[in-house]
């Protein structure tokens, strides 16, 4: 214990005589304090706090490379110094020279991390930025992305000296294995990890956040599972059991060969079940691979469900959802004027469906296939019910886990009358770009929710004193839970991202650029009028430019960076949709042209309201897919004319296939 002392008290002095360890160190406190007066001072108010962690990790490699070098040089001078000859007792004096040192490396980190950690709650606090879920996060964040690297260092450091001493092959060994598991390989591998998804063995090789640009998701959360930090226990082991091996040429009795034996074999078992654990928790939403996969799925699936397959209504939703470990549905739907015997629903096809009974709990045969369901009813009658038992999995597309979860009202999380998919692919503005088709209808139908879980949901039915939510909803329901806030101001809930600072004063502004976006989307298309509703989930984990109305609450996708009252320009791109497209009853042949006909018509709004100064004309620049011929002849209108042009061009959108279709329709004006 004295010699455990002693070593303590020499390796603090050493360490803290270092230039290069306090060096580094204090080096990343300055970055640090550079990277909040730079944000601090920006032209525009950005709401890109979750990712101001994430701009750290290129220091954070290179911080990791120097310390790996620091701690080489340090122990491979000890060792080449004869302080370690093959003595008796030199397993022992290794073992508790390395020990000491990791004892001070970690008081450092601590010491180190902990001030940083401050500075950056200083920062969140000087943005306004209310006490949540989202400050633990980032601590946990810096814990595994940060300081975990950086006692991984060592063991790396201290493994190369025992294995080359000072051998100049050395720093080739280093520079390889810090580009292969340090933080940023993702980025200096991009093309590789590129095509890896989320549950793919290759995602060992990487210790940081997948993608260093976007650490961070909104109401998602930072890009951080258990396996983050599994990932970094794995090497640190695998450094140990190397290191151990190294320790065979040092002992001499038959005992302490065992011991390290058994050592080395208990080690390589805690591995192997880290190994195994890592791969059960993935963020999918983070991975691009995912996004392709989705990509390919709906290139190769894009149908429509038969209308005599639809000939029904639904009357009534129960719906329970439990979250444990895996989120798992059961829901009962109640239905009337049944006039098929093989009637279709639409569930997104990542939800596997485990069977369905009659209201006797009779198993019913159905077939799965893509997003839609088919089953054999057998009614007698016009009435019945029907009961879906399904696992609800997290995708690209929703993101859903027992720490999230996004069910807007627009998607068919739960078996869903509808004639399309939930999603198209267009390239008007992005080549493989989504759209989200809404699964929405002008039905009244009652809801009935049950949830099961340790996660706080909102949603927009009323929770009774039996803890059940129910509610009677024109247009669908929404159920969200994660890195959320909620406010009530001036008598509207809204619920957004607890990542951004206090909207207090913000959505006021916000609110009544809404109001006039939707009063004059009213006068334009004629459409009947539409009281704005009382809550509103401003959320966007999607990263999608999107409104979904329904009677009692509007979901906003406004996939922003700025502060919401910065962005008031932007309100027509995503609101002008919440009132054109909320239905499935719409039907559409050519969605490609319908998310042309959203841009012109955003845009005319704009100009309407003076939201933005610049012309139509200079518009048709984004729009890659438009005829020259149809800009011109648009271009010509009078102003008067072109909203006329809208309307007509609304109206008839269910007619039109072809751009020459639609040109057409420059006869009526």
């Amino acid at each position: 214990m004295r010699l455990f002392k002693n070593l303590l008290i020499f390796h603090f002095k050493q360490l803290t005589k270092s230039y290069l360890y306090i060096g580094l160190n204090l080096f990343m406190i300055v970055m640090l304090a550079a990277r909040i007066f730079l944000h601090s001072n920006e032209e525009f108010d950005y709401f890109t706090h979750g990712d101001f962690v994430g701009e750290m990790m290129l220091i954070v490699q290179a911080v990791m490379l120097l310390i790996i070098v620091f701690f080489y040089r340090f122990l491979s001078d000890e060792f080449n110094s004869g302080t370690n000859s093959l003595s008796g007792d030199s397993s022992f004096l290794m073992f508790a020279k390395l020990s000491a040192l990791l004892f001070i490396h970690l008081t450092y980190m601590l010491f180190f991390i902990t001030i940083q950690i401050g500075l950056i709650f200083l920062y969140f606090f000087a943005s306004d930025i209310p006490i949540s879920s989202f400050y633990t996060q980032t601590i946990l964040f810096i814990v595994v992305y940060w300081f975990f690297p950086f006692i991984l260092s060592f063991f790396i450091g201290a493994l190369i000296a025992l294995l080359f001493g000072k051998n100049k092959i050395s720093f080739v060994f280093i520079i390889l294995i810090w580009l292969l598991i340090g933080p940023m390989n993702t980025t200096i591998f991009s093309s590789f990890y590129i095509h890896i998804n989320s549950t793919d063995y290759k995602n060992l090789f990487y210790i940081g956040p997948f993608n260093i640009f976007q650490p961070y998701i909104e109401f998602i959360g930072y890009n951080m599972t258990s396996s983050s930090f599994l990932k970094v226990i794995f090497w640190i082991v695998i450094s140990l059991i190397l290191i151990a091996l190294t320790f065979f040429k040092l002992v001499r009795t038959r005992l302490q060969k065992s011991i390290l034996f058994l050592s080395c074999i208990s080690l390589l078992l805690v591995n192997t079940y880290i190994y195994t654990s890592i791969f059960q928790k993935s963020q999918p939403t983070f991975h691009y691979a995912e996004k392709v996969k989705e990509i390919e799925y709906y290139k190769g699936n894009n149908y429509f469900i038969p209308l005599e397959q639809l000939q029904y209504d639904i009357q009534q939703y129960d719906i329970q959802l439990t979250s444990n470990e895996q989120i798992t549905a059961k829901v009962d739907i109640t239905l009337e004027n049944v006039k098929s015997t093989n009637i279709s629903f639409v569930l997104y096809h990542s939800y596997p469906v485990q069977k369905v009974t009659d209201s006797h709990g009779n198993l019913l045969p159905f077939v799965q296939k893509g997003d839609t369901v088919t089953i054999n009813t057998d009614f007698n009658q016009s009435d019945g019910s029907l009961s879906f038992f399904y696992k609800v999995q997290d995708s690209f597309m929703i993101p859903i886990s027992e720490n999230y979860l996004y069910l807007p009202n627009y998607f068919s999380w739960i078996p869903t009358k509808a004639y399309h998919q939930p999603f198209a692919l267009v390239n008007n503005f992005d080549e493989n770009g989504f759209i989200s088709l809404s699964m929405q209808n002008n039905k009244l139908i009652d809801y009935t929710l049950t949830y099961k879980g340790d996660l706080s949901i909102y949603t927009n039915l009323i929770k009774n004193k039996d803890g059940i939510y129910r509610g009677s909803v024109t247009g669908g329901i929404t159920i969200t839970g994660g890195q959320v806030s909620t406010q009530t101001i001036n008598g509207e809930e809204i619920i957004y991202p607890n990542s951004w600072p206090d909207i207090s004063n913000d959505w006021p502004i916000y609110k009544n650029v809404i109001s006039k976006v939707h009063e004059k989307t009213i006068e334009i298309f004629h459409l009947p009028n539409v009281n704005l509703p009382n809550k509103y989930f401003l959320l966007n984990p999607t990263g999608e430019y999107n409104s979904f109305l329904s009677n009692d609450h509007l979901v906003i996708q406004h996939g922003t960076l700025l502060n919401i009252s910065s962005a008031i320009n932007e309100v027509p791109d995503l609101y002008v949709s919440a009132l054109l497209w909320n239905s499935n009853e719409r039907k559409v042949i050519n969605y490609e042209q319908v998310q042309i006909f959203n841009s012109i018509a955003s845009q005319f709004i704009k100009n309407e309201l003076e939201l933005e100064s610049y012309s139509l004309i200079s518009h048709w620049d984004g729009l890659n897919t438009v005829p020259e011929t149809f800009s011109k002849k648009f271009d010509a209108l009078t102003k008067e004319q072109q909203e006329h042009f809208l309307f007509v061009w609304y109206s008839e959108m269910h007619k039109l296939s072809t751009w020459s279709d639609t040109e057409n329709l420059f006869k009526h004006i």
